[in-house]
């Protein structure tokens, strides 16, 4: 018998596994927001300062003794924490771990912001300065919340319950002594939350969830005596499976759910509801009713005549754990080679499917994870995320599910055929538009290929096998990254165009445009213009093969439209392939010659920046500005920025895929084109061309307005505003373009009022008046085939 040496007074017992949890990502999202907030707009929440303000003026003076010494318990409370995970450093090595990154990462983000926002140091032991001014962030709080949110899921209750009040009050005790405002107490407790979110959202919580230990005494009050207790391969979300074997020699899978079980199952329910048209089954209100719904969602299966795993015992036999324990007869698919699995127990998977969708029954999770082999029937298991009267969009993503998973496992010809033996053509027919991925859980997705070709094989072998058309694909998300991303930049686009109106004198602007030298004007518009030819040639340096020089200064004019309606490279690319292929150019290489083009451009780009700062007298900043550049700062900035991105594409496998790809692309791309000196010297002249012309572009328009300016003065203005709405690929670069066009401007000496009028001129010329005969151009193109 294994016994349990660590204080139940202090940890709660935990074994090696861990996972992540939505809590955690939710509390770094959170902490981020918090951050976010007070740093930006530190001014908006004085109202809220002002009223705490008032609240403290009300206290009696008394209380200032017994605030400090609440204030100095953050302090002892999150030292005694370290102290005794220390004490355990054999036994919780992981815990001691977070905690010393999470410390590491909450002290760079609190020595970062304090002296980016005030120009001084964090007060660590106000107590000790009681002429101290506030500072942002309050840095007791941000110890106390990065410690508290890093050791909580492995404190008992009591004592985790202890350190959030703790934390509440040392909150509120940093306003009421003055050691922070407000947003310096809110800022604190984001940087704390954020740090040890990301600790656990990286390498993963223990996340209360009961141990082995635990299991076997739980299973014991509930009259199951176990022999053997091991953690199991297979995991969800919420819960945590365990394989048990009793004394009999009989084989049990227990799914237990420990203290944070119901906040999983919250958060997981409240993301598909945002996310999805589905939210999934209907939500428990405690650990009991969760096995009591898998128990009873898994008996109402076997009595439809479903083969499943019989229920042996539900309950809770503590107050922080429930317990469902179901035999385990077959063996897993998973486990089994594709010869072991004949076609009539496919086909019997199937009819028990459609066994459950007769009566409104819908799994959840129908994956290989979910399916036994015994003899020559498919046993079902895993309803934990099962529903019943389900929606008929359910009903179809289990269809959806099961029909990727043994596709994947044994390829959609025959994992089509199987199903139409099964479940018939007429179910398969009604599941054909919900074939997509988002129609997968979660835990399924993980199971599959990502590419997209995956699921269009698959519903292109159902529509051949059942002999109909392909439908238009079910709408089955709300939103997707890519809208809340784009949802962002057009946010901050915003937020930087009102910045620049903020002041600006529209009259003035007004009397400026009327004023203008409109002759000035057109000539900007003609050199602007003449990038399409400098464009052009771009492309044809960049292509080995010959394309001719019309048609391609017309596909740049076409690009120009395409661009302001779709954004980002997606548009430019995709037309890019298209004129390339009349040509005999692979879609391959034009991809490449997209990626050595933007390559060579940012190269460019980079470089009169670099030259204009180091050798040039070009100087964004005023000389009467008070801006103090702290170097050191901003070198560690970076330098931080450079750690986190090295380490996201070291351990984040997503991201590094995304990343070597393209990279291995360009440089292909460039090593080719080494080989040709002249086609390189063409290639990076050709972008050097056009930034000198859009930027004499910018200069005549200053003229225009009375202004003449240092010529690379503007051309480094026009460069970052095309480094930035490179970076933002907000469609059109509205918004953000005209505030750092109009920003620089101002910067080396022109009045606001004109320098919007110019902005605004210069990006109709440049931006808003060439997709209009790009429009033109692109029906040339396909009038005469080339596109």
């Amino acid at each position: 018998m294994e016994r349990d040496i660590t204080p139940p007074w202090f940890f709660v017992p935990v074994d090696d596994a861990r996972a992540r949890r939505p809590i955690d990502v939710a509390l770094a999202a959170f902490g981020a927001f918090l951050v976010f907030v007070t740093i930006l707009e530190m001014n908006q929440i004085r109202w809220f300062e002002d009223f705490l303000g008032q609240i403290v003026e009300l206290l009696p003076s008394w209380l200032e003794t017994a605030f400090t010494v609440t204030y100095a318990a953050g302090l002892v409370f999150s030292l005694l924490i370290l102290a005794m995970a220390a004490s355990q450093w054999s036994k919780r090595p992981a815990l001691i771990r977070d905690l010393a990154v999470a410390g590491l990462l909450a002290f760079g983000l609190l020595f970062v912001l304090t002296r980016l926002v005030s120009g001084e140091w964090p007060i660590f032991f106000p107590e000790l300065f009681s002429l101290s001014e506030p500072r942002y962030p309050v840095a007791r709080v941000v110890l106390v919340a990065a410690v508290l949110v890093v050791a909580g899921p492995q404190l008992v209750r009591p004592l985790r319950r202890v350190g959030w009040l703790i934390l509440v009050l040392i909150f509120f005790i940093a306003i009421a002594l003055g050691y922070g405002l407000p947003g310096d107490a809110i800022g604190g407790l984001g940087v704390g939350l954020l740090s040890g979110s990301l600790v656990l959202v990286f390498f993963g919580s223990a996340r209360g969830f009961p141990s082995r230990i635990g299991v076997r005494e739980g299973l014991g009050q509930l009259g199951i005596e176990i022999d053997d207790v091991t953690v199991a391969d297979y995991q969800s979300w919420g819960a945590r499976q365990f394989d048990c074997t009793t004394f009999d020699g009989d084989f049990l899978r227990v799914r237990a759910y420990g203290r944070d079980a119901e906040n999983s199952q919250t958060i997981t329910r409240w993301w598909r509801s945002v996310w999805y048209r589905d939210s999934g089954p209907a939500l428990t209100s405690s650990r009991l009713h969760m096995v009591e719904h898998q128990a009873l969602l898994t008996i109402e299966a076997q009595r439809v005549g479903v083969s499943v795993q019989d229920v042996l015992a539900v309950g809770e036999p503590t107050d922080e754990t429930a317990f469902l324990a179901l035999s385990a007869r077959g063996t897993p698919i998973r486990d089994l080679g594709d010869g072991e699995v004949g076609d009539d127990v496919l086909t019997n998977l199937w009819e028990s499917v459609g066994l459950l969708h007769q009566h409104g029954i819908s799994h959840g999770r129908l994956n290989e994870n979910a399916i036994r082999i015994d003899g020559s029937h498919a046993v079902l298991e895993n309803f934990h995320a099962a529903s019943t009267v389900a929606p008929d969009d359910r009903i179809q993503g289990d269809v959806t599910e099961l029909l990727a998973s043994l596709s994947n496992r044994f390829g959609a010809e025959r994992a089509v055929a199987v199903a139409r033996d099964g479940l018939g053509n007429e179910a398969l027919i009604e599941a054909l538009p919900y074939m997509q991925r988002s129609a997968v859980s979660t835990e399924g997705r993980k199971l599959l290929p990502s590419k997209k070709v995956f699921f269009v094989g698959i519903r292109e072998e159902v529509a051949a096998q059942t002999g109909v058309e392909l439908p238009k694909p079910a709408q089955l998300t709300r939103i997707s990254w890519r809208s809340i991303f784009m949802f962002g930049l057009t946010a901050l686009a915003a937020y930087a165009l009102v910045g620049a109106l903020v002041g600006i004198d529209f009259v003035a602007v007004w009397e400026e445009l009327q004023s203008a030298k409109w002759g000035w004007i057109f000539v900007a518009l003609i050199f602007a213009t003449a990038t399409l030819f400098s464009d052009a040639f771009t492309m044809m340096a960049a292509v080995s093969a010959p394309i001719p020089l019309r048609p391609t200064v017309q596909l740049q004019s076409s690009i120009k439209f395409i661009q302001l309606a779709i954004g980002g490279a997606a548009g430019r690319m995709a037309t890019n392939v298209a004129y390339l292929r009349k040509f005999g150019v692979s879609a391959a290489a034009s991809v490449t010659q997209g990626g050595v083009d933007s390559l060579t451009g940012f190269i460019i780009q980079i470089a009169i920046l670099v030259l204009a700062i180091v050798f040039g007298n070009f100087d964004l900043i005023p000389d009467d500005a008070s801006v103090d550049i702290e170097w050191v700062l901003v070198l560690g900035l970076l330098l931080f920025a450079i750690i986190v991105s090295a380490l996201m594409f070291r351990f984040v496998p997503a991201i590094r895929n995304k990343v070597i790809p393209p990279a291995k692309q360009m440089w292909d791309g460039l090593r080719e084109l080494a080989a040709d000196p002249s086609r390189l010297v063409r290639l990076f002249g050709a972008n050097l061309a056009s930034q000198l012309l859009f930027g004499f572009s910018l200069w005549l328009t200053a003229l225009a307005f009375g202004w003449v300016l240092p010529y690379m003065s503007v051309v480094v203005i026009y460069v970052a505003m095309a480094l930035l709405s490179g970076i933002l690929p907000i469609p059109g670069g509205v918004g953000v373009s005209e505030a750092v066009l109009t920003a620089g401007l101002v910067a080396i000496g022109v009045d606001e009022s004109a320098a919007f009028a110019i902005a605004v001129t210069f990006r109709v010329l440049s931006a808003y008046l060439p997709p209009v005969w790009g429009w033109f151009s692109l029906q040339w193109l396909q009038r005469n085939e080339y596109l």
